[in-house]
């Protein structure tokens, strides 16, 4: 590879870097100087995610094509294992010390979203 792309490259990865420290050095600083005082449940969402096994599918097709040939392999990839990953977040109205508002949606379970959970109105 040539010198210059990868002093490039270098370059770019720690402008990102720093640019992604900040951020969130900005997010944590903002959280401590305008805490949430309470928060409201707006909505809850599913979401649902279907993963196949990639080398589960390759080995049925190969018996598949084996056994009966291109439409063997294309039943034997079909019949492949399949996992389902349910993913529950929440929307939360929630409002700072400083009066201001915003609609926060976090992953259940997830420490923002305990956070979230413990200033809500019982």
């Amino acid at each position: 590879m040539e010198t210059w792309f990868v002093v490039l490259m270098i370059f770019f990865a720690v402008v990102f870097g720093i640019i992604m420290l900040s951020d969130s050095a900005k997010k944590s600083r903002t959280e401590r100087e305008d805490p949430p005082v309470r928060a409201k449940i707006m909505y809850e969402s599913s979401t649902f995610t279907e993963k196949t096994d990639a080398g589960n599918a390759v080995k049925r097709a190969i018996v598949g094509n084996w056994l009966a040939g291109p439409v063997g392999a294309a039943v034997g990839a079909g019949t492949a294992d399949r996992t389902t990953e349910e993913r529950k977040r929440t929307t939360f109205r929630v409002y700072y010390r400083s009066g201001r508002e915003a609609l926060e949606t976090v992953e259940n379970g997830s420490p923002q979203w305990l956070k979230y959970m413990e200033l809500t109105e019982k």
